[in-house]
């Protein structure tokens, strides 16, 4: 399956459809020269074409978002041959090429040739041990086996947590806990007395599943978006000064509390197909909730004859448990089609493996959606993707496909996250690709999810490069 890297599809399908056959040619023959990875002849072709004719603005800005594309997939394969064989060589003794090749081939070892040369993404090698199963032996032979934070963190706390459960997805187990996040742009990264607009991911109250309270923050003046916007943000505006860091801040506490449904107890009744929530979270929502003929092809196969949703549900998330391991990913802006990636490489990091089930469950007409925002565990603190599906007069139920099925012999235990969800997350996002208040005027960073925060300034979007996030949290008695 060939995967090919396109930075702004739609702008591109719209700007192709509205210029001459000459900045189609142009347009297409940069597109090959970034397929095949000439990305400095992509860009002497772009910038002398710009140069030498009278483009539109339109024409102008996709062109320039190809330069954009390749600036973040050079930032996302930064890693030399020399360089990986060199991290490999306690593991790999007689490393050759040729091994690496197969690595290469079998989709293991993520490289991409770029002028000539081959580059490898920046956690391939770690990553390598992840997905291939002769690579793990090889490296829990020398250092035993990997410890797994998030896993360890499950085997131990849903015991507890299904003995307090509340199977009718009412809130427990509530958490009180103080978060203080920032942003910081480093010293004359820009000139001084330059505006910089910048958009922190913020706490969003969802369904009286979380409560914010003691919000601070040193600006006297900010927005903070409203429950309207289902990416949750506040809003900061800063001048730069000469020889300081800008910085954005804030500190707040959030309750959260566990969610765990029983379906097996709850009657599921068929949807409402008229409905407009119905027909909302069922469509596609390119480029990474798709309704292909593959992946319609893969759910049929998934659940054979089952019809109910549930057991749908349940079948499709067995499946992903079983197929797709978690491993780093690159920075979803240079992906035409996660799903579609996700299946060729046979790998994925949370956001991808919510992606690859949101198409699935999508395509069996099963209405469901984007839910994000960090999991704030004692043992660790990340970013995090999962889903809600609905089901009728139940309503939204949790669904996160990263933390995978527990090894428990109660089936609640070991099926918790494919209709509960812990109590240590703090909530962003309701969905993907939405807009900002107030608006950003350059294309995002991250255009589909939003958690680590956004900044722009007059000269264009700043990339996660060119910025620092930190988030600190402090657990508070009820």
């Amino acid at each position: 399956m060939k995967i090919r890297f396109v930075f702004s599809l739609l702008l591109f399908a719209f700007c192709t459809s509205n210029v001459s056959n000459g900045q189609k040619k142009i347009i297409e023959r940069v597109e090959n020269d970034i397929k095949i990875g000439h990305f400095n002849e992509a860009r002497t072709k772009i910038y002398k074409y710009i140069g030498e004719n009278s483009p539109s603005n339109l024409l102008i800005d996709s062109l320039l978002d190809k330069i954009e594309l390749m600036k973040r997939i050079e930032h996302e394969f930064t890693l030399t041959e020399k360089q990986v064989t060199t991290k490999l060589a306690e593991f790999y003794p007689e490393l050759n090429a040729q091994q690496l090749r197969t690595w290469e081939k079998n989709n293991v070892l993520e490289m991409r040739l770029i002028n000539n040369e081959r580059r490898y993404f920046k956690r391939a090698v770690s990553n390598l041990f992840l997905i291939d199963p002769q690579a793990a032996k090889v490296r829990s032979a020398k250092y035993g086996a990997s410890t797994d934070n998030v896993g360890d963190f499950c085997k131990r706390y849903i015991p507890s947590l299904i003995e307090k459960r509340n199977d009718l997805g009412l809130p427990f187990d509530s958490k009180k806990i103080k978060i203080s996040y920032s942003i910081t742009l480093p010293a004359n990264t820009l000139p001084e007395n330059e505006i910089v607009r910048c958009w922190l991911p913020f706490p969003k109250a969802t369904s009286n599943f979380l409560k914010i309270s003691n919000f601070k923050t040193p600006e006297k003046k900010y927005i903070l978006s409203n429950d309207s916007n289902l990416h949750s943000s506040l809003y900061i505006e800063k001048q730069t000064i000469a020889n300081k860091p800008l910085v954005f801040s804030y500190e707040c506490e959030i309750e959260t509390a566990a969610k765990y449904y029983d379906l097996s107890k709850l009657a599921i009744v068929p949807y409402d197909t008229n409905s407009q929530l119905y027909k909302d979270y069922t469509k596609e929502e390119l480029p990474h909730i798709i309704l292909s003929e593959n992946i319609k092809k893969l759910a049929r196969q998934i659940v054979g004859a089952e019809t109910n949703p549930y057991n749908q549900v349940k079948l499709l998330y067995y499946w992903i448990n079983d197929h797709i391991p978690w491993a780093s990913a690159l920075e979803y802006s240079v992906f035409e089609c996660i799903p579609e990636y996700v299946l060729a490489h046979s790998k994925g990091d949370c956001g991808m493996q919510t992606f690859l089930f949101l198409s699935l469950a999508r395509s069996l007409n099963i209405p469901c959606k984007w839910q994000s925002g960090w999991y704030l565990l004692p043992e660790e603190i990340n970013m995090h993707d999962w889903a809600e599906v609905y089901y009728q007069e139940i309503g939204w139920v949790p669904l996160d496909a990263s933390f995978k099925l527990i090894e428990n012999n109660n089936n609640r235990v070991k099926e918790f996250y494919i209709t509960g969800l812990d109590s240590y997350r703090m909530i962003v996002n309701d969905g993907i690709s939405l807009p900002f208040f107030p608006a950003k005027i350059f294309k995002r960073s991250e255009p589909f999810d939003f958690q680590r925060g956004e900044l722009e300034w007059r000269g264009g979007n700043l990339y996660f490069d060119k910025w620092d996030y930190d988030i600190n949290i402090e657990y508070l008695p009820n």
